[in-house]
């Protein structure tokens, strides 16, 4: 809950979450936290807003709720992988069985199971089935498939979604969208995924990049800014990457030589390098690079 004068109460040092034991792995949005324990339960805590706790049982001291404490989320059969919505208020578990569950806000669509209805408890993702990972944005969510395909589903105002077109076959809230999964154009051979807020990227098997929607910072990593891709672009000059993961308006790769590789916003220096950068954001005025530049010292 927010402290005097607004601001919210913080630790300059990790503490322990009471309550959790055995996780291995966890997920936050900023607001709220889920982690993901050996059993396959999921535990979540903070802000309830949406009903991204997965929960309608919280505490009621500030809109939505609140919980200070984990709480097991509902009905949910046994997970392998987690994801939250990056400044989102939706949460997604991946399952034993390869289908996927979401719960928290569905405004947009993203929760995947035909509608627009908010829900507190976990829902199955429609026509989903053998998925290998889940990964959220801020209003939309993709899932990487076993034959090296993504889908994705929620909002698509920014092309993140990857159809192709910047429409969708439904509208949310008077934005295109898609209730339910639908396959990213033209992209095949994907072995990682990473969503940011209305953005995504994929790693492909030949250890290069591709990534489609917002891009106002350079986070499509492809020299350019402001223009969004309605399809996967290739990431200028990236090679021998392992992984990816996104932030807000920022990525990262980490390549076979160990080291890592960000492109993206730079405002807070997360591209690993002083407050400057190889271009300025030509929306925010903030420094970005528009291609993959080396966190120095790493």
């Amino acid at each position: 809950m927010p402290g005097p004068g607004g601001d919210a109460p913080s630790a300059s040092t990790p503490r322990v979450v009471p309550g959790v034991s055995g996780a291995t792995a966890v997920a936050t949005n900023g607001e709220a936290t889920c982690a993901l324990l050996s059993t396959g339960a999921v535990e979540c805590w903070g802000s309830n807003v949406d009903g991204e706790l997965g929960t309608s049982s919280v505490d009621s001291g500030v809109p939505g709720g609140t919980s200070s404490v984990p709480i097991v989320v509902s009905g949910l059969p046994r997970a392998t992988a987690i994801a939250m919505g990056s400044e989102g208020e939706h949460a997604c578990a991946l399952l034993l069985d390869g289908t996927i569950r979401c719960w928290g806000d569905n405004s947009a669509g993203q929760l995947g199971n035909g509608s627009t209805t908010d829900s507190t408890t976990p829902v199955p993702v429609s026509d989903v089935t053998g998925a290998v990972t889940v990964a959220a944005g801020a209003s939309h969510t993709c899932a990487l498939m076993p034959d090296g395909t993504v889908v994705c589903w929620g909002d698509n105002s920014e092309g993140e979604l990857g159809l192709g077109t910047s429409s969708g076959p439904q509208t949310c809230n008077g934005n295109p969208c898609a209730t339910t999964p639908m396959k990213v154009a033209g992209l095949s051979g994907v072995t990682a995924l990473a969503a940011g807020l209305w953005s995504t990227c994929a790693l492909l098997s030949d250890g290069t990049g591709r990534c489609w929607g917002w891009n106002d910072h350079g986070e499509l990593g492809n020299g350019t800014m402001v223009s969004d891709s309605l399809t996967p672009v290739v990431v200028s000059g990236l090679s021998g990457a392992t992984a990816i993961a996104m932030g807000e308006e920022d990525a990262c790769a980490l390549l076979s030589s160990g080291d890592v590789v960000c492109w993206g916003q730079n405002a807070v220096s997360q591209l690993g390098s002083a407050w400057t950068g190889p271009q300025t954001c030509a929306v925010s005025g903030y420094p970005c690079s528009t291609t993959p530049v080396n966190v120095a010292g790493l």
